[in-house]
């Protein structure tokens, strides 16, 4: 019974950390720092719980695109799988549970102790757009490698537009065409304000060509 009541106080407990603390932090460094919060509260380290305390520490970066209330787990396992893999971060899978390798714990700590850093985040100047969630996303799509194929004259490759699209290739095509237009809306809006206007363009035209594409891109071969 203490055990359960300490669970529960823990994720009532569990609150989200200002965005502007953590934007710049890679993915499988928030990752890991969420696996260690679950660490220093002895709650197993299961997937559903790395998926939730994930998101209720860094919404902004793992909710999904069109429902932001909701945790992207698709967009966690990639972390989990490839991020953190390659960081070295972490060891287990889904269906064993997850553990942090000491380069992990190591990361974790130095990752928290600079979000909960007393030094004050800077102001947005006055007027200055603050839809942060839109501004992340589109600039995380500008920073792709799908994008950067693009760029580049190449066609993209289905594995780098399931993934700039928050998924894998398994994902279901219905879920990454949502995520496409949600990602197209988003841009569409910060079109209208002209500190985003070049890029939002960019990322428009880039959005345009995986529509046109799509059949191609995810029938590759």
């Amino acid at each position: 019974m203490s055990n359960q009541t300490d669970s529960k106080t823990f994720w009532t407990m569990l609150k989200p950390y200002a965005f502007e603390r953590y934007q710049g932090i890679s993915l499988d460094k928030l990752a890991a720092a969420g696996i260690y919060k679950l660490n220093q509260a002895g709650i197993e380290c299961t997937y559903e719980n790395v998926v939730v305390a994930i998101y209720k520490l860094f919404p902004d970066k793992f909710s999904m695109l069109s429902f932001p209330e909701y945790p992207d787990s698709s967009r966690v396992a990639t972390t989990l799988r490839l991020g953190c893999r390659q960081s070295g971060y972490v060891t287990g899978n889904p269906a064993s549970g997850f553990s942090l390798t000491e380069i992990g714990r190591l990361d974790a700590e130095d990752t928290l102790n600079k979000i909960e850093s007393e030094i004050a985040v800077p102001n947005r100047a006055t007027g200055a757009y603050s839809r942060s969630r839109e501004v992340e996303l589109i600039k995380e799509t500008q920073s792709s490698i799908a994008f950067q194929e693009y760029q580049a004259g190449k066609m993209p490759k289905r594995f780098d537009v399931c993934d700039f699209l928050h998924g894998s290739m398994d994902t279901k095509e219905d879920y990454l065409v949502n995520n496409l237009r949600t990602l197209n809306r988003y841009a569409e809006i910060l079109k209208l304000h002209s500190e985003y206007q070049e890029l939002a363009s960019s990322v428009l035209a880039f959005l345009g060509y995986i529509e046109k594409n799509w059949k191609a891109i995810m029938h590759e071969g």
